[in-house]
């Protein structure tokens, strides 16, 4: 006897017919799951061994203290293109990731000043900039606030005469600041007699730019900040290119390694308005 919803009585529900499983695009459903069909198998996209094992051998042998974002730049210029989170996996795969250092506590960044021109940092970074290969010398390095905008050159010291030199060049590329920003040293401040300018604090004086002194390396954090990228990526590139003089360094530098740096780190000014004279 069946009842009214078509179930004998008694005899529990009728069997039912197994049904194929569903396709949704380039997925199916099995046993309630969607799974996708190319599971299991290898990504089109993945490098090859041949290739993976270029990479670990051309990374060791030239860009072992690289860091990820660099290494791989400089290994698509050898044809050799991959993410920087692929390199990073690959050479953890073999034991040859080396972890960097954690950075120093975050120190809540000053707001930049809203215009090019209007405030222009200034600092000498002392370093093995040639890695032994010759002596030692400064890299003395401008970057507009606003902006980022960098100009930078070495010199065998930090000097007044380095000091009005690399002011003079930024001055006929930019024009003058309004302000500029530097730190205690000799060359801006007279220790014995604080109340009396320097040669440069006079020279800023008679052209009508403000010198403005830092009191910590803190307070003048975007320059700071410039002079690692400098320490990381300038340093790496005169060892590739075996620059060992402060002359061809100086080359390179207005020739090739600016113009990319500024490309990279530059940012648009809030106010569009150029405070240097005739901007």
């Amino acid at each position: 006897m069946r009842d009214d919803r078509g179930v004998d009585g008694g005899s529990g529900a009728l069997p039912q017919e197994p049904q194929p499983p569903s396709a949704i695009g380039g997925s199916r459903i099995t046993a309630g799951y969607l799974v996708h069909r190319l599971r299991g198998k290898s990504s089109n996209r993945r490098l090859s061994d041949d290739v993976r094992d270029r990479v670990v051998k051309r990374h060791q042998e030239r860009y072992a203290d690289f860091g990820p974002t660099l290494a791989c730049e400089k290994l698509a210029e050898d044809g050799l293109e991959l993410s920087p989170d692929t390199l990073t996996a690959l050479l953890k795969a073999r034991g040859l990731w080396q972890r960097k250092r954690r950075r120093g506590r975050h120190r809540k960044r000053r707001e930049r000043r809203a215009c090019l021109g209007s405030l222009v940092q200034m600092d000498g970074s002392h370093h093995d900039w040639f890695e032994r290969r010759s002596g030692q010398c400064v890299l003395m390095v401008m970057i507009d606030d606003a902006t980022n905008q960098t100009y930078a050159r070495l010199y065998p010291a930090e000097s007044t005469e380095a000091a009005f030199d690399v002011f003079g060049r930024w001055v006929k590329r930019q024009g003058l600041p309004r302000a500029l920003y530097v730190d205690r040293h000799s060359i801006y401040r007279d220790e014995d007699h604080p109340e009396k300018p320097t040669q440069f604090g006079r020279a800023m004086k008679e052209l009508s730019v403000e010198l403005i002194q830092a009191h910590s390396p803190q307070a003048k954090g975007r320059v700071e900040r410039r002079h690692a990228v400098f320490q990381d990526r300038l340093v790496k590139e005169l060892r590739l290119r075996d620059v060992s003089s402060m002359e061809q360094a100086n080359a390179f530098l207005e020739g090739v390694f600016l113009e990319e740096l500024n490309r990279r780190y530059a940012v648009k000014a809030r106010d569009g308005q150029n405070l240097h004279p005739g901007g």
